[in-house]
């Protein structure tokens, strides 16, 4: 899937390595070259975004029985 940007800006900001470890450091820079190379190998954003869904589902807790 191709990713658009708002603005030609964001486009050369996302695209290049250097610029977004300026701008967001290098943790957070990682993220978002892995986020958008997700982006790009999926079939559809609605698939993309089923599967972000699935991976940070809240844990389930055990409920509480009895009395304490």
């Amino acid at each position: 899937m191709n990713i658009t940007f708002k603005t030609n800006k964001l486009q050369k900001l996302f695209n290049k390595k250097k610029e977004l470890i300026r701008k967001y450091g290098e943790r957070r820079a990682k993220l978002i070259q892995l986020r958008m190379v997700q982006i790009q190998a999926a079939q559809s954003l609605a698939y993309c975004l089923i599967q972000i869904m699935i991976r940070y589902q809240p844990v389930k807790k055990a409920e509480l029985i009895g009395h304490k």
